[in-house]
């Protein structure tokens, strides 16, 4: 908590004059890539901190710093190109939550941005609701102490343990399981009548998304903790939703963000990248140097706001680079 008041205070004080010219310049040398999730409505007050007015807030205040790029051109300039001068910034979502109905498309055309959507496969078509969506949920309707106390009752982990680590303590097949049962301790309404309200996007929806000049990743099929994953799930889980979006799109390469930013091993990363269907392996780390290869990059956390998440962290990892011990 205390470093994400002072990676804040950062941000807003390098936003001033006359520190706002060193930022820029700072950013310059920064391969930029934000991620957002989707935006609260009424029917899903739970699945993200933004309001539609809040996310155009922020693109807002983004498009003051930034030049607005497709994924790709981020990818293809890594080594130094700049648009006029200006910074340029990649827009992504994560999960595959409502883009279209919500009116997250309409601000992204307002803004010119060309975003790409790293959809989790299984969730696509209302037909499943993830079981980090299912906790969301849950904390939003009874709070992070019942949650947790209803998860430790189901055998969720351990008292000392962040909600994160107790559910990445737990089986990659169990999370669902383990999931459905804290759900049904809390009381909550049958799953089903949450998907009725249509969290995700449906195919033909995605297809609308890619034909008004958007792109597609992947995010895995289900939403798993990567560095938990076994090699026969890690051909389930992120080789075969990106050779699936690869047909569908007809795309030769598919970028992957990891869910959680949660990595592979070094070696298993670089073996996905010499198949030649993945264009990038993104993490959450904040904003990476030019220079970083395309499986090791990280993204911004931007749905917070700017100050912490794209500028305070990427000035906070700097500086801390710089006094660390030769």
């Amino acid at each position: 908590m205390r470093r994400k008041i002072f990676t804040e205070l950062l941000g807003a004080l390098a936003r001033r004059p006359p520190f706002r010219a060193r930022l820029e310049v700072a950013l310059r040398g920064h391969a930029n890539i934000a991620y957002f999730h989707g935006v609260r409505t009424a029917e899903h007050p739970f699945l993200g901190p933004l309001s539609i007015a809040g996310f155009d807030e922020i693109c807002r205040q983004l498009s003051e710093y930034f030049t607005f790029v497709p994924l790709n051109d981020v990818l293809c300039s890594r080594e130094g190109q700049e648009t006029a001068g200006r910074s340029t910034l990649a827009i992504t979502f994560d999960d595959g939550l409502d883009l279209i109905r919500s009116g997250v498309v309409e601000v992204l055309e307002k803004w010119k941005i060309e975003a790409t959507v790293f959809l989790n496969t299984a969730a696509v078509g209302n037909t499943r609701l993830l079981w980090n969506h299912q906790l969301e949920i849950m904390e939003g309707e009874h709070g992070l102490h019942r949650l947790r106390q209803d998860m430790l009752a189901a055998g969720i982990g351990a008292a000392s343990m962040s909600l994160p680590a107790m559910m990445k303590a737990c089986p990659p097949g169990d999370r669902d399981r383990l999931c459905s049962t804290v759900w049904e301790l809390l009381g909550m309404d049958d799953v089903n009548s949450y998907l009725r309200r249509r969290p995700y996007m449906d195919w033909y929806e995605i297809d609308e998304w890619v034909a008004r000049g958007h792109e597609v990743g992947s995010h895995s099929e289900s939403h798993p903790y990567c560095s938990t994953l076994t090699a026969a799930q890690i051909q389930d889980e992120v080789v075969r939703p990106v050779q699936a979006l690869s047909r569908r799109y007809g795309r030769k390469t598919v970028p992957f963000a990891y869910p959680f930013g949660d990595r592979l091993p070094r070696d298993v990363e670089e073996r996905l990248m010499s198949t030649g269907m993945f264009s990038c392996l993104l993490g959450i780390g904040g904003l990476s140097a030019k220079g970083v290869e395309a499986h090791l990059l990280d993204r911004a956390n931007a749905e917070y706001g700017v100050n912490d998440g794209v500028f305070g962290r990427m000035l906070y990892r700097a500086a801390r680079q710089a006094w660390a011990p030769r």
